[in-house]
């Protein structure tokens, strides 16, 4: 009796082992046909024409590396989805979407509204929360508190950073098709995703000090609002590491502007002794963060500056936006002397 009951619950654990064997298979299973394809946060349009078998889409998703495998997708999709419900017309997706994000994108009715923005190089985060606002795409309110609290896995995002601040310098500027429904997660990602992929290469090539993104960023942030000309970015990079290299204040303009969150063309005496961190004339070193979003140019400024014993630059009196640079503080008085005459013949002073 004693034998036959141990057969019994033998035989019961073999079943119930798998049981086991099939849940976890099923799940691993599913795991596999239903993860992203990558981490590729880039919407890609496809077109579902009218009568399309599921072969046809599935093959449409591999093709733009959508899906890892238009089979896996296919065998998700009949197994846990309902893929007679996809529909007809235009399509917005993305390779980091799991399999049932994909299928809910294609039940979607088939109409894609885009907005097109774009997001000028030196825009702050403020610029930018208003600029997508004003195109009805995302509130300020959403934004800024997606910013601050939002989760976003990029290493050159500083962990321990949880405020407003804390992306500005990297939400790169570009040209945008947003769609209407985007949530704000989602706008801030693509930003950021452009922002890794536009600059990786250059920072492993050219990062030879090995500085944090945070202090190069900061620093193109500045060479991105001091410069107007191109060709003058990498000295301006060479006179803020000079600067600081000498352990002397910034005393950057741009960094007040910051500051007071609108352009001023001159600043008062009351501007310059505002009381913040950001204040590159009351103190020494960087400001704690970029003040701008910088474009490539400034970016590969601040990783090659020019070497030079430039100590001061100001705008020159042909008030085209170019700069009069020296290595002596009388020289830069003249040079300063000569802007203000400038302006003043011009009416702007």
């Amino acid at each position: 009796m004693s034998n036959r009951k141990s057969k019994g619950k033998k035989a019961l654990s073999i079943i119930i082992l798998i049981i086991l064997l099939i849940v976890v298979g099923g799940f691993a299973s599913y795991k596999v046909i239903s993860s992203p394809a990558s981490a590729n946060a880039t919407e890609v349009e496809i077109s579902v024409e009218a009568g399309a078998t599921l072969d046809q889409v599935a093959a449409e998703l591999e093709e733009k590396g959508l899906v890892k495998k238009a089979l896996f997708f296919k065998v998700y999709s009949k197994l846990f989805d309902s893929p007679e419900e996809i529909k007809a017309g235009p399509h917005v997706v993305r390779a980091n979407m799991h399999s049932s994000e994909i299928m809910a994108a294609l039940k979607k009715s088939g109409e894609v509204s885009k907005n097109s923005v774009t997001i000028p190089e030196g825009y702050t985060l403020d610029q930018i929360a208003t600029k997508l606002e004003d195109a009805g795409i995302v509130s300020r309110d959403e934004l800024y508190d997606e910013v601050r609290n939002g989760d976003f896995d990029y290493s050159f995002i500083e962990k321990q950073k949880m405020d407003s601040t804390r992306l500005d310098g990297f939400l790169f500027p570009a040209t945008y098709n947003f769609t209407k429904g985007m949530s704000a997660h989602e706008i801030l990602d693509t930003m950021l995703r452009t922002f890794e992929n536009k600059t990786e290469e250059i920072f492993k090539k050219f990062n030879n000090t090995n500085q944090s993104y945070n202090y190069i960023i900061t620093v193109a942030s500045i060479v991105e609002k001091e410069a107007q000309k191109d060709d003058e970015r990498a000295k301006v990079a060479s006179v803020i590491y000079n600067r600081l290299d000498a352990n002397m204040p910034l005393q950057m303009c741009s960094s007040i502007q910051y500051i007071l969150g609108e352009p001023k063309e001159i600043l008062t005496e009351d501007d310059i002794a505002i009381s913040s961190p950001y204040n590159t004339y009351e103190n020494i070193g960087l400001p704690p963060g970029p003040i701008c979003n910088p474009g490539i140019a400034s970016i590969e400024a601040a990783l090659k500056p020019e070497k030079t014993k430039y100590m001061y630059f100001v705008l020159s009196e042909k008030l085209d936006g170019s700069q009069r640079f020296s290595v002596d503080y009388d020289e830069f008085l003249k040079n300063k002397d000569a802007y203000y005459d400038a302006l003043k013949k011009a009416g702007r002073n």
